[in-house]
C-alpha cells in the first residue's frame, strides 16, 4: 500500500484540528444556531402582525383586519395558514385548511412552526389571538452538515496547496535531481545526504533497508540521532566521521557501528562535502558500506586461525611425544633399533670428522631364556626394565642406550676411548652384583669395541657383538675388549664373520629411498617396513649385529624397484593381467639396479635371491637352491610371503594367521626352508602384541607428521600445496586403515580443487587435527599399556 506524502498527512491533521475548533465553538455557544434564529424571526414576524391586527381592532375596523390577513398570506411565502380567533373560539378569519394545519402534530418539525400571539382591544383587554402556521423548515444533510463538510473540504484543499508550496523547498527531490536520487538507489551501500544542521535530506533505498524504515521516514531527522557506536565497543560514538567531511575535507574508510532493529552492524564510512556557490559547503554525501558479514567472517577466521594454531602446536607436541615413543622400546624406554642406527651413523660420522674416539658397548643378560622359562615372561620383563634403567643411570647423558634385540642392549659412547668403555662395563657389572632383580641374581656379559678409521659403523657394532659372544663363551659375567679377545675356534664364535666387513650402508640414504617409495606407493612402503620388523625379530638370535642390520635394510627396500612401475599398474585397484604382471615383475631388476648404488653386495644378494625356491630349481633356474641360498634371503622370503598373506588387498581379503601358517607349511620344502618356516611360526605364536602396538605408534607418528605439514601449509596460506598434501594424506590414511582421516583428506582435496574459501578449508583441516588428536590418545595409551597387558 502506498504511503501518504508528508504534505497530505500534515494537511489532514490541520483540517481535523480546524473541525475540532469549530465543534468546540458550537459546544460553547460561540457559534449562531440557525434553528433558533429562524424561530426568533418567526416569533417577531408574528408579533409584528399581531400589533397591526391590534391597531385595526382598536379602530374597530374588521375589514382592515381581514385585508391585513390576506396580505400577510399573499406576501409571506413561509406562512402556510393563519387565523384570527376570538376568546370564545369563534373565528374572525381563517385561511383555507388552517384548522387541520393547526391541529396537526409537528413534533418532528422545526421549532417555531406554530405561533400563537394574543390580541388586545382598546381597553387593553384580551380580545382573542392570532394563530400562524409556518411552512416546515428544510432538514436535508446539507442543512445539517453543509458547513462542516465545506470547512473540511475547503481547509484540506487549501492546506494541501499551501503545505506543498511550503515543503517544496525542503523536499530532497527538489534539492537532489531525480536522476541522481535514482543513481543513489542503485548503490548497494547505504547513502545519506546531510545538511549543515545534521538533518537528513535524502536516504537511499539501501540505507532505509539497513535501518528497516522507509526513505521518507528519515527526511528531516538528525543523522546524529541514529544509534551510532564506537567501532571497538558498544558505547556511543564520540565523533561522527562525516562531521569532518562537512567541515574541511573528504573522509575515507572510517569504521563505525550502528545499532539497528535487527542487531549491531559494522559499517565503513566514506563522506565527501557537497559544495554550493562559492565552493561553500552545504552538507555532505555519506556512504555506508555494510561489512558486518565480512567482519563476522574475519572474526571467525581469526578465531579459527587461533584454534588452528593451537591445534597445530598440540599436534606438534604430540608428534614430539610420538616420535619419542616411536623411537623408544615400549618395555625399557631405551632407543629402539631404527633410532639406534640413525644415531650410530650420525655419531660415527662426527667422530671421524673431528678425529675423536668412539666406542660401542654391547650387553647381553646371562641365562635370560632360563629366567623366562622358569619364572615366566613377567619376571623376564622386570629384569629387562631393571637392566635398561641401570644402563640409563650409569652412562653419561651424551651416551645413547638402545635395546638392540631380545635381552641385548647396546650403548654408543662418543668421545670415549675403548678403555673408558671397559670401565663403564665393569661399573655396570659391579652394580648388577650388588642388587637382586625380582628376587633373582642377574649377571651380564659385555663386549666393547672402538671405531677404527677404515671401519663402517655397522662393523663397529658387529665387533662389539663378537666381543660380547667371546665373553659369553669364556664364562659370562665379564667385559671383553674386541682388540684383546682371546683366540677362539670359528665354531665357538657363535656367529659367522661378515662376508665383507668394509662395506658401509649409509642409513640416511636408506631413509631417503624409503621415503621416496612411501611417497610413490604407501602400501608397498608399509609392507617393506613390516617385513623388516619380522626379519629382525626372527633373526635377532641367529645373525651377528652387522648381518642383522644388512637383512633389515634389504627387507625394508626389497620392493624399491616398484618406483619404476607405471601408476596404472602399481596402483591398480584389482587383479593384474598377464601383461601387467610381466611389467610388474620388472621391478625386481629395477630394484637390484637401484641397490647396487649402495656398493653393498650383501644387500643386493639378499634381495636378488629372496625369490629363489628352496627345493624347486625349475621355478627359478638362474637362482641357487637349498642351503646355497643365503640364510638372510631365506628369512626374507618367508617374512615377505607371510606379510603379503595376512594383509588385506583391494582385490582379496586378508588370510587369518592360522591360514597363513598352513600355506607356509604347504610350501615348506619346495619354496621355503622348512626349518626356518617352523621357527618363524613359533615366533609368531609367541608374539605378545608389543610389536604391533609399536608399529601402530609409528603409523600414528607418520600420519601426524603429514597432517602437521598440511596445517603448516594452511598457516602459510600456501593453498596450492594443500591439494597435493591432501592427496598424499589420503593415500597414507588408506594404507593405514584410517578411513575417517582418508575421507576428510579427500574432502579437503576436493575443496582445494574447487577453490573453496579459506574459512571452509581451515575448518576441514581443524577437523583433521581433531581426528588425529582423538586417535592418538588411544594409540599412546595402548603403547604404554602393552607391556602390562602382555604380563
Amino acid at each position: 500500500m502506498r504511503r501518504l506524502s508528508n504534505a497530505t498527512r500534515i494537511s489532514i491533521g490541520l483540517t481535523l484540528v480546524t473541525l475540532s475548533v469549530i465543534g468546540a465553538a458550537y459546544a460553547l455557544g460561540l457559534m449562531p444556531n440557525r434553528g433558533a434564529l429562524e424561530n426568533e424571526r418567526r416569533l417577531r414576524l408574528s408579533q409584528s402582525m399581531a400589533v397591526q391586527f391590534s391597531v385595526a381592532l382598536e379602530q374597530d375596523e374588521p375589514e382592515e383586519m381581514l385585508r391585513l390577513a390576506e396580505s400577510m398570506l399573499a406576501y409571506t411565502p413561509d406562512i402556510d395558514s393563519l387565523a384570527i380567533r376570538r376568546d370564545d373560539a369563534s373565528l374572525l378569519f381563517a385561511s383555507a385548511g388552517h384548522d387541520d394545519a393547526w391541529a396537526a402534530d409537528h413534533a418532528g418539525g422545526v421549532t417555531g412552526q406554530k405561533v400563537a400571539v394574543p390580541l388586545y382591544d382598546d381597553r387593553n383587554e384580551r380580545w382573542g389571538g392570532l394563530e400562524v402556521v409556518f411552512a416546515p423548515g428544510t432538514s436535508s444533510w446539507l442543512t445539517r452538515w453543509g458547513l462542516p463538510v465545506f470547512v473540511a473540504g475547503g481547509c484540506l484543499l487549501a492546506f494541501m496547496l499551501y503545505m506543498r508550496r511550503t515543503l517544496r523547498a525542503l523536499d530532497p527531490s527538489q534539492v537532489v535531481p531525480e536522476r541522481v536520487k535514482a543513481a543513489l538507489d542503485t548503490l548497494t551501500e547505504g547513502a545519506l545526504v546531510i545538511d549543515l544542521d545534521d538533518q537528513i535530506m535524502l536516504a537511499n533505498q539501501a540505507m532505509a533497508e539497513m535501518l528497516e524504515r522507509e526513505p521518507e521516514e528519515m527526511f528531516g531527522k538528525k543523522a546524529s540521532g541514529l544509534q551510532w557506536c564506537h567501532p571497538e565497543h558498544d558505547r556511543a560514538a564520540d565523533r561522527l566521521p562525516w562531521d569532518q567531511a562537512s567541515a574541511d575535507g573528504v573522509c575515507r574508510g572510517e569504521p563505525i557501528r550502528l545499532r539497528t532493529p535487527s542487531g549491531m552492524r559494522t559499517l565503513v564510512v566514506n563522506a565527501t562535502p557537497i559544495l554550493g556557490a562559492g565552493s561553500q559547503a552545504r552538507g555532505a554525501l555519506v556512504t555506508f558500506d555494510d561489512v558486518t558479514s565480512i567482519e563476522e567472517k574475519n572474526r571467525q577466521l581469526v578465531d579459527m586461525v587461533r584454534q588452528l594454531g593451537e591445534a597445530q602446536e598440540h599436534v606438534q607436541r604430540q608428534n614430539k611425544e610420538l616420535h619419542r615413543l616411536a623411537t623408544r622400546d615400549a618395555l625399557t624406554g631405551c632407543l629402539n633399533r631404527r633410532a639406534f642406527h640413525e644415531q650410530l651413523d650420525l655419531l660415527a660420522e662426527m667422530a671421524r670428522r673431528h678425529d675423536e674416539p668412539f666406542t660401542v658397548l654391547m650387553l647381553d643378560i646371562d641365562h635370560f631364556k632360563s629366567i623366562n622359562d622358569e619364572h615366566g615372561h613377567a619376571v623376564g620383563d622386570d629384569v629387562l626394565r631393571a637392566v635398561g634403567k641401570l644402563l640409563a643411570e650409569t652412562v653419561r647423558k651424551c651416551d645413547v642406550v638402545c635395546r638392540y634385540g631380545g635381552e641385548e642392549f647396546c650403548v654408543l659412547m662418543p668421545v670415549t676411548a675403548i678403555e673408558g668403555g671397559v670401565k663403564v662395563g665393569q661399573k655396570l657389572l659391579g652394580a648388577l652384583s650388588t642388587r637382586r632383580i625380582a628376587g633373582l641374581k642377574v649377571t651380564a656379559s659385555i663386549g666393547v669395541a672402538a671405531l677404527n678409521a677404515d671401519e663402517s659403523p655397522e662393523v663397529l657394532v658387529d665387533r662389539a657383538d663378537e666381543a660380547l659372544y667371546c665373553a659369553k663363551r669364556t664364562g659370562r659375567d665379564r667385559v671383553i675388549r674386541y682388540d684383546q679377545r682371546p683366540d677362539m675356534p670359528a665354531e665357538d664364535r657363535g656367529r659367522p664373520e661378515p662376508a665383507d666387513p668394509g662395506q658401509h650402508i649409509p642409513i640416511h640414504a636408506v631413509s631417503a629411498l624409503f621415503a621416496a617409495l612411501r611417497y610413490r606407493d604407501p602400501q608397498t612402503a608399509e609392507h617393506g617396513r613390516r617385513v623388516a620388523d619380522l626379519c629382525v625379530r626372527f633373526a635377532a638370535g641367529r645373525l651377528g649385529a652387522r648381518d642383522l642390520f644388512v637383512l633389515e635394510v634389504a627387507a625394508t627396500l626389497h620392493d624399491i624397484g616398484k618406483v619404476g612401475v607405471p601408476d596404472d599398474i602399481l596402483l591398480k585397484p584389482g587383479p593384474l593381467t598377464d601383461e601387467e604382471w610381466r611389467v610388474m615383475r620388472a621391478h625386481d631388476r629395477i630394484g637390484i639396479e637401484i641397490l647396487e648404488c649402495f656398493d653393498c653386495r650383501d644387500v643386493v644378494e639378499i634381495v636378488r635371491n629372496h625369490h629363489a625356491h628352496f627345493g624347486d630349481p625349475d621355478r627359478r633356474p638362474h637362482l641357487p637352491t637349498g642351503q646355497a641360498i643365503p640364510e638372510q634371503a631365506r628369512i626374507l622370503s618367508i617374512a615377505d610371503a607371510y606379510d603379503a598373506m595376512v594383509t588385506e588387498r583391494v582385490y582379496r581379503p586378508a588370510l587369518r594367521r592360522e591360514e597363513a601358517f598352513a600355506e607356509l607349511r604347504r610350501c615348506a620344502g619346495s619354496q621355503f626352508d622348512p626349518q626356518l618356516v617352523e621357527a618363524f611360526i613359533q615366533m609368531e605364536l609367541n608374539d605378545d602384541g608389543r610389536v604391533a602396538a609399536q608399529s601402530d605408534l609409528e603409523h600414528e607418528l607418520r600420519l601426524g607428521l603429514e597432517i602437521e605439514r598440511l596445517a603448516g601449509a594452511l598457516m602459510r596460506r600456501d593453498l596450492e600445496s594443500i591439494g597435493a598434501l591432501s592427496d598424499r594424506l589420503e593415500g597414507t590414511a588408506n594404507t593405514l586403515g584410517r578411513d575417517e582421516v582418508a575421507k576428510l583428506a579427500r574432502q579437503l582435496s576436493q575443496s582445494a580443487e574447487d577453490g573453496t574459501g579459506l574459512q571452509e578449508v581451515m575448518a576441514q583441516v581443524h577437523e583433521l587435527l581433531r581426528q588425529c588428536h582423538s586417535s592418538r590418545r588411544s594409540a599412546e595409551t595402548e603403547t604404554r599399556e602393552s607391556a602390562k597387558d602382555a604380563a
